[in-house]
């Protein structure tokens, strides 16, 4: 590995970081006044996969949504700026590629919490 990579893996490790530590302290001060309705995931996974609210771990779901969240802006910095594109089609291959992550790894993360137990059927 050169210098270069090692300089991108760094700052990408960085930012990462970064972007989740943001991410994360929102939502906790959001957490710590109660406002459960600020949450904007905490109301889509309870409706999309009929959680039970009295089982769910608020604190666990936040930090696991905030890395999933961190990863999803990651993947898609560094897929588009790979690639040789510009203008609207850069905007459009972004939109398509964040849409199609979110719907995906939210997808897979909601599954895990019905195997949880969190769901209102178990």
């Amino acid at each position: 590995m050169n210098m270069e990579m090692l300089l991108d893996l760094f700052l990408g490790g960085l930012a990462f970081i970064v972007i989740f530590l943001i991410i994360l302290l929102n939502n906790i001060r959001h957490l710590k006044k109660s406002n459960y309705d600020r949450l904007w995931f905490l109301g889509y996974f309870i409706a999309k996969f009929k959680l039970d609210k009295k089982k769910i771990s608020y604190k666990k779901m936040n930090i696991e949504v905030s890395l999933i969240n961190a990863f999803i802006v990651l993947v898609v910095y560094f897929t588009i700026t790979l690639m040789p594109l510009v203008g609207m089609w850069q905007y459009l291959v972004e939109f398509v590629l964040l849409m199609a992550l979110i719907y995906a790894i939210y997808e897979i993360y909601g599954a895990t919490l019905i195997k949880r137990g969190w769901s209102k059927n178990v």
